[in-house]
């Protein structure tokens, strides 16, 4: 990619390296913007921040003082909207990473003291039409089958038993499988002191924990960079899995997750399944001795009701 400045007529040209960011291919084109930077204050700052994207002159800003309090600048002039939105919105449609990746970062930037709670809150999709809304944008997404949604997300006639999905913004980056985007709000959530809350590794969860969406929904990158954060499943996770199991999906579910390298994690939740299965077998076993002595019971207290017979003898 190159642009030009066009105060001082030269033209920049950009490189992309192994870790996802963009770098001046030329030291002495990185020196001349510092040094346009420090004293002119020269459009070739908007230049870089135009062709590199605001998520990726972190370092350029650090060593920079002009470029620093040019951005703080130019960011609030960038009109931002919910993390929901910028991560894909209602119909879950990320239609480019880059620019999602800016948003995310400017969104970050703006909020200040807001940002622990917009991080950890819940997109609030407990309505039906918000549930039937968000089942059919999940559905192609999903790695595992489409039908896994509806057995997991999908409401129940008894609406207390209809698991929401409540999502965190760190569960729409895993939904629409962006590692980079993924990294970033990890980063942000451990910084301002959220990262239970935001991956939903609590003890009382209201919705799934990011690393389960991963198994339903992300590759390798996108579980690796939560697996080193240090994610875990939660108890929302153990019923979604049930019901996988009972809808004789969960062979799939197992190897995917022993292919993910969350060999482990599955053997827990197969260990729990088996545990429910016992305490349910032993809850069948009581029930029947309880019935079956009621109607012992019932039927040695009850008098006959046919007279006794008088001998003809």
């Amino acid at each position: 990619q190159g642009s030009s400045c066009a105060a001082c007529n030269l033209h920049f040209r950009f490189r992309s390296t192994d870790t996802g960011l963009l770098m001046f291919q030329d030291k002495a084109v990185e020196s001349h913007v510092a040094m346009q930077c420090e004293v002119l204050m020269s459009p070739c700052v908007g230049v870089v921040l135009e062709m590199l994207g605001s998520s990726r002159c972190t370092a350029l800003r650090s060593a920079c003082r002009s470029l620093c309090q040019f951005s703080q600048t130019w960011l609030a002039t960038v009109p931002q909207d919910s993390f929901f939105t910028a991560l894909g919105g209602p119909d879950m449609k990320l239609r480019c990473p880059l620019v999602a990746e800016d948003q995310t970062f400017l969104l970050a930037s703006s909020l200040g003291e807001s940002l622990p709670m917009a991080l950890s809150s819940p997109w609030d999709l407990s309505d039906y039409e918000g549930i039937y809304q968000m089942i059919a944008a999940l559905r192609p997404l999903c790695k595992l089958s489409e039908s896994a949604v509806d057995v997991v997300f999908g409401p129940q006639v008894e609406r207390e038993r209809t698991l929401l999905l409540q999502p965190r913004p760190i569960h729409l980056a895993v939904i629409q499988n962006s590692a980079r985007l993924t990294r970033m709000l990890l980063a942000m959530s451990a910084k301002v002191g959220v990262l239970n809350d935001a991956l939903q590794a609590v003890d009382e969860p209201d919705g799934p924990s990011a690393l389960f969406i991963a198994v339903m929904f992300a590759d390798e990158d996108v579980v690796e960079a939560l697996r080193r954060i240090g994610a875990k499943l939660n108890n929302f996770d153990f019923r979604a899995a049930l019901r996988l199991s009972r809808a004789g999906l969960w062979d799939a579910a197992h190897e995917r997750m022993e292919c993910l390298g969350l060999g482990e994690e599955a053997s827990q939740i197969r260990a729990r399944h088996e545990e429910f299965a016992q305490r349910k077998e032993l809850a069948q076993r009581r029930h029947r001795l309880l019935s079956l002595q009621a109607f012992n019971t019932a039927g040695t207290s009850q008098p006959s009701a046919l007279p006794a017979r008088r001998s003809t003898m």
